[in-house]
């Protein structure tokens, strides 16, 4: 456990521009106290171009997923997919995915699929996992639209997470579905833009 992802370029050149992409880009498994990305552009990482996911996590306690571009450019501007995930994320307690003091991006055919995610277990959907502060199928400035999100959010088999909230997050341009809720229980969205 106890680990860091931090200012790194995964599944491009050195410039991030060019497709160079992995199977999967950052996967965690079996493991507490993991963090990927900062708050500041230089300890975010770029996470594009892989063939099947940006980053998958499963069997983890504990994950903050912090102002990353995944899906994009360095700049944020440009669209660099991952193949099918931006995040893929299975059996995970306490995840949280944004941070209210920098923008997140995924564009990815599917953002983002969480399944068996949860909080803190009692019941309070505010107090456990999140995603917040994020565009979703835009780019960094949330001015223009990236088209390659066909779903935004699927969270499915899940409790206690929250969408939204203080920190609002913008989905559009999404081909399909921009969230979508399936078999969970406490899901709490609000204050969230969806074009």
């Amino acid at each position: 456990g106890d680990h860091r992802v931090i200012g790194s370029i995964i599944g491009t050149d050195i410039g991030g521009a060019a497709d160079l992409g992995n199977g999967t880009g950052v996967r965690v498994s079996n493991s507490s106290s993991n963090l990927i990305g900062g708050l500041t552009a230089g300890l975010r990482n770029i996470i594009s171009g892989n063939f099947v996911a940006g980053i998958a996590l499963s069997n983890c306690t504990s994950v903050e997923i912090r102002a990353n571009l995944v899906g994009t450019d360095p700049t944020g501007a440009t669209s660099l997919p991952n193949g099918q995930f931006g995040l893929i994320a299975e059996k995970i307690k306490k995840l949280s995915i944004g941070t209210a003091n920098a923008v997140s991006v995924f564009n990815s055919p599917t953002a983002m699929q969480l399944r068996d995610v949860s909080g803190n277990g009692d019941g309070d959907s505010t107090g456990g996992g999140s995603l917040k502060n994020s565009y979703v199928g835009l780019n960094l400035g949330g001015t223009v639209g990236l088209a390659a999100t066909v779903n935004g959010l699927i969270i499915e088999d899940s409790s206690d997470f929250e969408i939204g909230g203080a920190s609002k997050n913008v989905f559009a341009t999404i081909t399909s579905n921009a969230i979508s809720v399936l078999n969970s229980s406490n899901i709490n969205l609000s204050a969230n833009y969806i074009g």
